[in-house]
């Protein structure tokens, strides 16, 4: 066969799975709330079209470029937006690992309604990255006053998310000379460029910028031929994928749910766990989810379970199998809840329900523990209990309490009393119960 010359074929363009499913994700939760880009939709480019007051300026400074943003980006004139100069890094002495985009830049909302962009004086003797950081800050406040819970909850999302927003916003080509860089030549010495490099994947941010482009139907927009040579080397490449893609933007209904996915998983409190699952419900029926519905019947229902409301968690794990009989986990918490109540001839037809599921080996080897437990069949509850110890990918609610409970049935009751009295002090109720109901402290 003919010699290939290996260096002669360019590369494909790849990104990971998990970014190309984020990528859709954020984009179709973009359409949804901001809008659709519209066929037609230009990038933004650094000129005199969109940045009026900053070119009639005799240099880039933060007060022009914020009101050019302000105009771009829809936020209200009336909005306060104020910004401060900060101590460089090595005024400040901050450690290496502090350096990075957000370093540069940081956005302070206060409860007034008002806004603090803090800036670092580098940024001064750096007019571009001036522009890039005030960018990334003026769209995160987009965000904010639109309600994202992204924006409004802390560290809510990853700084990779705000920057596709940017880039959904049309700062794409913009935002590249910047994305990438680690270094610029000055003066003719060589001085650190703090950038985004460590905030998102090259690929994510040039696969972001194709998708504006193609939603745009505006692939020959001349800023595109301007990109910075990281991003304009897959930026063809990545157009060609993305175009087989569905980015259709979400309804209404689709942004309050995951709107309310994403304040579910950042609840706090005593009873975060059952407010949490009842967020993750009610957007399983505005999305029309099955399996968010089922997970999120099943997460109520063991939330109950934990609080000992076992009768009360029977539906919502009978819910959660009617909606996914796929899952092990339904199964194994409802026998749970018949074997805290003394039904173990209810518990076993769900323990072998689970067992020919996908199931997490500790729960469901404690369960079967608890099961032969009841039956005095000692020696096999000693082996499931071993098992759980030892296959426990998390922890295993009350299994050293349960275990405690065969040690007692058989005769060990020093090593029993040693675990309880631990639980106990640890706050566990079970084991509290037990050392009083067996009088074992006597």
């Amino acid at each position: 066969m003919p010699f290939r010359n290996p260096f002669r074929s360019k590369p494909r363009f790849t990104i990971k799975p998990e970014e190309e499913e984020f990528l859709i994700e954020c984009f179709c939760y973009f359409g949804g709330r901001y809008g659709p880009i519209v066929p037609g939709a230009a990038p933004v480019t650094f000129d005199a079209a969109h940045f009026p007051q900053t070119f009639a300026a005799p240099n880039v400074q933060p007060g022009t470029v914020l009101a050019d943003l302000r105009t771009i980006l829809g936020i209200p004139t009336s909005l306060n937006i104020s910004f401060d100069w900060l101590p460089d890094f090595s005024d400040a002495q901050l450690p290496h690992q502090e350096y990075g985009e957000r370093a540069l830049s940081v956005t302070h909302p206060s409860i007034d309604g008002s806004y603090r962009i803090d800036l670092r004086q580098v940024l001064q003797k750096q007019p571009g990255q001036l522009v890039h950081q005030l960018i990334l800050e003026t769209s995160y406040i987009r965000q904010h006053i639109a309600g994202e819970p992204a924006a409004t909850l802390i560290d809510a999302a990853a700084p990779d998310y705000f920057i596709l927003a940017a880039v959904y916003f049309g700062f794409g080509p913009l935002l590249s000379h910047h994305i990438v860089s680690v270094g610029r030549a000055e003066n003719g010495g060589w001085e650190r460029g703090w950038s985004h490099a460590d905030d998102i994947d090259p690929a994510l941010f040039t696969y972001a910028v194709a998708a504006h482009a193609h939603l745009g139907q505006n692939e020959n927009h001349p800023a595109y031929a301007q990109l910075a040579p990281d991003t304009a080397r897959d930026f063809t490449a990545a157009l060609q994928r993305i175009a087989k893609v569905s980015l259709t933007p979400c309804t209404a209904d689709e942004v309050t749910a995951t709107d309310l996915c994403i304040r579910a998983e950042r609840l706090e409190g005593a009873d975060a766990d059952l407010n949490s699952a009842a967020l993750f419900r009610e957007a399983a029926q505005l999305k029309r989810d099955t399996e968010l519905a089922a997970s999120a019947a099943n997460n109520y229902g063991y939330a109950l379970l934990l609080r000992e409301q076992f009768s009360a968690s029977r539906p919502y794990f009978e819910e959660a199998i009617q909606l996914d009989p796929n899952q092990a986990y339904p199964y194994d918490n409802l026998a749970y809840s018949y074997l805290r109540t003394n039904q173990p001839e209810l518990a076993k037809p769900c323990l072998e329900q689970a067992a020919k599921r996908e199931h997490a080996p500790g729960f469901h080897h404690r369960n079967w523990a608890l099961y032969y437990l009841s039956q005095t069949d000692y020696p096999r509850a000693e082996r499931h209990f071993t098992i759980a110890f030892q296959r426990a990918q998390l922890p295993v609610d009350q299994l050293d309490v349960h275990y405690a409970q065969l040690l007692l049935a058989t005769e060990r009751k020093e090593e029993a009393v040693k675990i309880l009295r631990r639980k106990a002090e640890d706050g566990d109720v079970l084991a509290k119960r037990l050392l009083t109901a067996d009088h074992l402290l006597d």
